[in-house]
C-alpha cells in the first residue's frame, strides 16, 4: 500500500479478528485483494468492484465481501474512509 495515497490504522487485533480504519485519497484505486470475509462500514460515497462488477456505496452502508473474493475500492470525489473488520 502506498502511504502517500492511503492511510491505514489498525485499531484492534487478536488471533481471530482485525479491525481498523482505511483512508484513500480522491481519485485513487486500490489493488485487487483476496482476503477472508471482509466487512466495511462507509463514511463517504464511493464504489467497490467485486468480481469485476462495480457497485456504488453510499455513506453509512455496510458492505460484506465473501471469503476469497476479488475486490477493490474506487474512490470518488471525496476521500474514502471506511472501518474494516475481518478475521485474522
Amino acid at each position: 500500500m502506498d502511504i502517500t495515497d492511503s492511510h491505514y490504522l489498525k485499531v484492534f487485533s487478536n488471533k481471530e479478528l482485525d479491525m481498523g480504519i482505511l483512508r484513500k485519497k480522491v481519485g485513487r484505486y486500490s489493488a485487487s485483494t483476496f482476503r477472508g470475509r471482509d466487512l466495511f462500514f462507509s463514511q463517504s460515497n464511493w464504489s467497490i468492484e467485486i468480481d469485476g462488477r462495480i457497485k456504488p456505496v453510499k455513506s453509512k452502508d455496510f458492505i460484506f465481501v465473501c471469503a476469497v473474493t476479488s475486490h477493490r475500492f474506487i474512490v470518488g470525489n471525496q476521500d474514502l474512509v471506511v472501518i474494516y473488520i475481518f478475521p485474522s
